[in-house]
């Protein structure tokens, strides 16, 4: 049996008012939620207390409540890009290469990186062709040593241009990343390892340079500050977890 739905009409103002800004207190949230899921289960609820499963139920309840009630569904969904024609090849590069990240609350500086070489394969470009791109993205990026922190939690957006007139227009595109990602952080010196968001996109026009961009924030993608149940209670619909030495010997017989 479904619970009950909150009513609109039972929300307060300072509730609509919070729920209607671009990033509401999810601590005014909570606590708001708590007291209703209270009301509604007629059982006391202390979220700061409260089991694992018991907050598997309340989270159960909030989702049910954010699928079915209007005025909550701004909550848990984000705009997609806008964009519904360019003026050229060009424009669409700028305007999808300067991406604003749906998923990161991205911080300043915000750096974008025009590299005017030809993407490659992290598999193609290894020993002096790799230093090499290494020397030149260290002069040519120099500036930003002192902008992007050693270890700074970091959202990267990376879009690649192809042309199918040049050969091997066929990059994998993590592959591609992997090689701009390792020689820009070896270069300025940041730990790869800090990006915590990588998004890319592979775009092929016909004769067209071959270059890449780079949009480069800080992120609080791990602070999880935005969740209003903190824990996780995940039911995975009955799927199993994967053990893989228990297919060692199917998958060795299968390599190819």
């Amino acid at each position: 049996m479904s619970p009950p739905i909150i009513s609109e009409q039972d929300v307060p103002a300072s509730i609509k008012a919070e729920l209607a800004k671009a990033e509401p207190d999810v601590d005014i949230l909570r606590t708001w939620f708590v007291a209703e899921y209270q009301k509604t289960s007629g059982t006391p609820f202390d979220i700061n207390s409260a089991t694992v499963d018991d907050l598997g139920k309340f989270a159960g309840w909030l989702n049910f409540q954010i699928l079915k009630v209007d005025l909550l569904v701004p909550i848990s969904r984000a705009p997609r890009l806008q964009n519904k024609y360019f003026a050229n090849y060009s424009s669409k590069v700028t305007s999808i290469s300067q991406r604003g990240c749906l998923i990161c609350r991205t911080g300043f500086p915000v750096n974008i990186v025009n590299v005017r070489l030809p993407p490659v394969s992290r598999q193609a470009i290894k020993g002096p062709h790799f230093k090499a791109m290494q020397a030149a993205f260290k002069e040519r990026f120099s500036k930003l040593a002192g902008k992007i922190g050693k270890d700074e939690r970091l959202c990267v957006a990376a879009t690649f241009v192809l042309s199918p007139s040049k050969k091997r227009n066929d990059k994998d595109v993590d592959n591609m990343a992997k090689a701009t990602m390792d020689a820009l952080a070896r270069a300025i010196g940041f730990n790869d390892a800090c990006v915590q968001h990588l998004d890319i996109v592979k775009l092929t026009f016909p004769d067209s340079e071959e270059y890449m961009v780079l949009r480069i924030a800080p992120t609080n993608l791990q602070d999880h500050d935005d969740t209003i149940v903190p824990v996780q209670h995940h039911s995975w619909g009955g799927t199993e977890p994967i053990n893989l030495d228990d297919w060692l010997a199917s998958g060795a017989a299968s390599e190819p």
